[in-house]
């Protein structure tokens, strides 16, 4: 079975839902069949786990089959498994990490009172006043300096709502750091089989020298590790940044996959294969040699 959204064009998919003793091949070159009957010019395929099965099978039968598409790699998202020790994950971590770690945590306990809040249930009045609450300490981060916060892009009512689906079920967790009685960071995490997955947090930029993010992710974790029956891992949606790039233990690869489903969707994806590309790199070289003439300017 396929899941996905249906918009007028194109379609886009969010996963392959499949028998685990079902023959891939099979059922893949069945679901072609039925997408060519489909009156779509182009398909769209997004957040794909590149090298996840059945995905690479869905590339596979593409090219055998002939059909005519593209994948376009985007971003690498990480996660930290939630297995063995605290101490063993930590002593994973290169040297230097864990010494400026170590630092982190004591300046903050030298000038403030830190507290660490993980909430996993709520009443249905508490649920909006916290997500306010918290999306109001990222809108006091960079974040919110240049626009691109949950509140200045007007993303609040949704998390509102979907934060209240998520806690009728069971399924959202949010951290809150705390200097005192003031929230310094926090993490908005919807959870479901064992994993987290820390889609928004952030941090108030007054409080910036403490490393509010780092610790934030830090009593996350150890939090995790020590209650490793309710929890199995966290995920890190997105380009894994050089402030995550210690914390994970793997990477993934997502990305979109493109198909032209009849002749003008075929030449879309020539022109995406083909043309694009080249365009970028005259458009980069183009782009360069104005920057290097405006500095000899």
């Amino acid at each position: 079975m396929v899941t996905g959204r249906l918009y007028h064009r194109p379609l886009y998919m969010d996963g392959i839902l499949m028998d685990p003793n079902a023959n891939r091949a099979d059922v893949i070159q069945c679901l072609f069949g039925a997408i060519t009957q489909l009156r779509l010019s182009r398909i769209w395929l997004e957040n794909v786990p590149l090298s996840v099965e059945p995905w690479r099978e869905w590339i596979i039968q593409a090219e055998k089959l002939g059909i005519a598409f593209s994948v376009t790699p985007d971003v690498v998202a990480g996660q930290v498994a939630i297995q063995g020790t605290w101490s063993d994950y930590l002593g994973r971590m290169p040297q230097r990490r864990r010494a400026d770690l170590r630092r982190t945590l004591r300046r903050a306990a030298e000038q403030h009172v830190i507290r660490f809040e993980l909430i996993q249930s709520f009443s249905p009045e508490s649920v909006e006043t916290a997500v306010r609450e918290g999306f109001a300490v990222e809108d006091a981060s960079w974040k919110g300096s240049n626009g691109s916060s949950v509140i200045k892009r007007g993303w609040l009512p949704f998390f509102i709502g979907q934060a209240k689906l998520l806690a009728a079920s069971g399924q959202l967790c949010l951290a809150f750091l705390w200097a005192g009685s003031t929230p310094i960071a926090f993490g908005y995490m919807p959870y479901a089989r064992k994993h987290l997955s820390l889609v928004k947090y952030g941090y108030s930029l007054e409080f910036r020298r403490l490393g509010p993010g780092q610790l934030l992710i830090h009593h996350i974790l150890q939090h995790m590790f020590s209650n490793t029956n309710d929890f199995a891992g966290l995920l890190f949606p997105g380009t894994v940044t050089w402030a995550l790039g210690d914390w994970v233990t793997s990477t993934e690869q997502y990305g979109q996959i493109a198909m032209g489903n009849d002749t003008i969707g075929r030449a879309a994806i020539w022109l995406h294969e083909k043309v694009l590309p080249k365009w970028k790199k005259i458009r980069s070289a183009t782009f360069r040699a104005r920057q290097e003439n405006q500095n000899l300017d």
